[in-house]
């Protein structure tokens, strides 16, 4: 099927996808943008990239790489360093948005070398933000780096630090549209109750700002294991109402899983669906600071063999049945650069909606895991990897609940010259357009694995890379609602029902509507 050097296959006419990848610490590579995209993100750089480019190279029949002077993208960069790359990268994505370009998803894909890829899709709507977006960027162990905040949001900042986390402020700083709030303590990379705190901090961040009609774009790692966050001002969001409710689902350690600030009657509902679909069980439960801790049994965030599609089946199924309750997935976020930590899920109340949802889980390698896919799903994904990953598929199996395909090479380990990565994201590509077509639209990336290699002369790296939660949407295709999927597999005994099916009994009555105002399901 071809080395590493195999070139991507033709682009059809007409394909609205592209995406971007990050390289450390100073290349970007647009993967199936055109002459247009490129200009854009040229001049992005040129205008926010004091150092400038230092080389364009094109790969592969599709693919260009910016290769910038300096290291914008390095974790020990200068603080100048870090503005001036938190500048181009919100000069980007507002570029391109406003060309029609919109952010579909950023995900970690590679275990050791690229750092964010970011999946756009081209959109017909006729109004997008004049306002550039609001940077939130978490730096060092320890600050803020806020970039394009108007005046007036300076003191929600300050208001929401003084509310959630308990050590307080250390120092604060203005200049040059650059607001950095260095925080005591270690919030980025927090031990004990501060786990819980510093995810606290950053939901009221996100629902504050919501509140004053600043909504979450997206968020990405692009200098560190932890986020920066992009936020767009959205005039159609009512100012000054309360904004809706927001709730953390946290995966921390090995086993242990956190409801962050959610109703009471939510918790039951988690409760439930761990029990019907986590079979080893919970092994206890109990509050801690603030939260309520569940842990499991077994290690379903360190998992080997069989159990890993588990734990992505548990994710999967929470999400599902939250957003059966009124509460949709917002986001995924990463505040902490520990390697073994994991994503944190942000929910916002929403009106209810029961729709399944399915994963694309990316682990170790060179393997692509599909779990809860409907049968004519599998079937698409399959002739869509046949048909756009030039390098091959060793053998496709099913491995548990889920369908494997063991690729040739290695995709998400794409080694110095990231060839293999290019072919990587060029097939998730077609992957998002193909089930798009079909009403599948992706919700989340998240990281839900802990594990990791240790190496004594070389930095740590995870063993598996993101997962990606799609759901089922109707109202996401053009044309007439097709018909909803059907389901692959019957559900096993005590697994809950197909989406179209009442909610199990005893699983509790959703959560109370508020007024319609303001609850509609943001995107993001």
């Amino acid at each position: 099927m071809g080395g590493n050097q195999s070139n991507l296959p033709q682009k059809p006419l007409g394909f609205e996808y592209m995406c971007i990848a990050i390289r450390p610490w100073d290349k970007l590579r647009i993967i199936r943008g055109g002459d247009h995209e490129i200009s854009i993100v040229r001049q992005a750089i040129q205008e926010c990239w004091p150092k400038g480019i230092k080389r364009e190279l094109l790969q592969l029949n599709g693919v260009h790489e910016f290769k910038m002077k300096g290291y914008p993208f390095s974790s020990v960069s200068s603080s100048n360093d870090a503005k001036a790359c938190r500048r181009m990268a919100e000069r980007i994505l507002h570029r391109l948005y406003r060309d029609g370009w919109k952010l579909q998803l950023s995900s970690n894909l590679t275990r050791t070398n690229d750092m964010t890829t970011w999946f756009f899709k081209k959109v017909s709507v006729q109004t997008f933000p004049s306002k550039p977006l609001l940077v939130v960027g978490l730096s060092s162990y320890d600050s803020l780096m806020i970039v394009n905040a108007p005046m007036e949001l300076h003191q929600l900042f300050k208001d929401v630090i003084e509310r959630t986390w308990p050590n307080d402020i250390q120092k604060w700083n203005y200049k040059d549209d650059v607001l950095v709030i260095k925080l005591k303590g270690y919030p980025w990379n927090p031990h004990g109750e501060d786990t819980v705190h510093s995810r606290a901090l950053l939901n009221k961040v996100i629902a504050d700002l919501h509140q004053r009609q600043w909504k979450l774009y997206g968020n990405s790692n692009f200098k560190s294991g932890a986020n920066t966050f992009f936020f767009e001002h959205d005039p159609n969001l009512p100012p000054g109402q309360p904004s809706p409710p927001q709730f953390l689902i946290s995966f921390n350690s090995t086993d242990l899983l956190r409801v962050i600030n959610a109703p009471e009657n939510l918790i039951s509902a988690v409760r439930t669906t761990i029990q019907s679909n986590w079979l080893r069980g919970i092994q206890r439960e109990s509050s801690y600071a603030g939260s309520l801790e569940f842990k499991l049994k077994g290690t379903p965030w360190w998992a080997d063999g069989e159990e890993a599609v588990e734990s992505r089946y548990l994710v999967l199924k929470l999400i599902e049945a939250l957003q059966a309750y009124g509460w949709n997935p917002v986001a995924a976020f990463d505040s902490s650069r520990k390697v073994s930590d994991k994503s944190t899920l942000v929910f916002r109340q929403s009106q209810p909606k029961q729709s399944p949802f399915f994963c694309i889980s990316l682990n170790e390698s060179d393997k692509l895991r599909l779990i809860n896919a409907p049968e004519d799903v599998t079937k698409l994904c399959q002739e869509v990897i046949q048909t756009q990953y030039a390098l091959g598929i060793q053998r496709v199996q099913t491995y548990g609940r889920s369908v494997e395909f063991k690729l040739f090479r290695n995709p998400w380990n794409c080694g110095t010259d990231g060839h293999d990565g290019i072919h990587g994201r060029n097939m998730l590509l077609h992957l998002i357009s193909a089930l798009g077509s079909r009403s599948w639209v992706p919700v989340l990336s998240a990281d839900v694995s802990a594990k990791y290699v240790h190496q004594e002369n070389g930095p740590d790296y995870p063993i598996d890379v993101d997962s990606i939660f799609f759901t089922y949407d109707p109202l996401a295709a053009q044309g007439p609602p097709p018909a909803p999927p059907s389901f692959a597999l019957a559900y096993p005994q005590g697994l809950g029902q197909p989406y179209s099916q009442p909610l199990p009994q005893g699983f509790g009555q959703p959560y109370p509507q508020a007024p319609a105002h303001g609850f509609a399901p943001q995107g993001h």
